[in-house]
């Protein structure tokens, strides 16, 4: 029983390590309708954050986990812009 318990154990244990190391952001937004005066963007895009910081902000991000934004908007304000 216990060899069994600690087999699976570890196993869990690299099976969720691996996942984790291959994604690239913690969390996607995706389409949410960004206003960022500063680098001149107002429309449509995606937001990719990683360590409670924006990484990236683009047209399309290739989604390994995300949430869909349905067209909210999104501002420098509601987010810390650490780029």
């Amino acid at each position: 029983m216990n060899k069994k318990f600690l087999f699976l154990f570890f196993a869990f244990t690299v099976f969720t390590s691996l996942a984790r190391s291959q994604s690239k952001y913690s969390i996607i937004i995706k389409g949410g309708h960004v206003i960022d005066p500063k680098n001149s963007i107002d429309g449509l895009m995606d937001i990719a954050v990683t360590d409670n910081r924006i990484v990236a902000v683009a047209k399309y991000i290739d989604p390994k986990m995300g949430i869909q934004g349905a067209n909210p908007i999104v501002r420098p304000s509601q987010l810390s812009d650490n780029r």
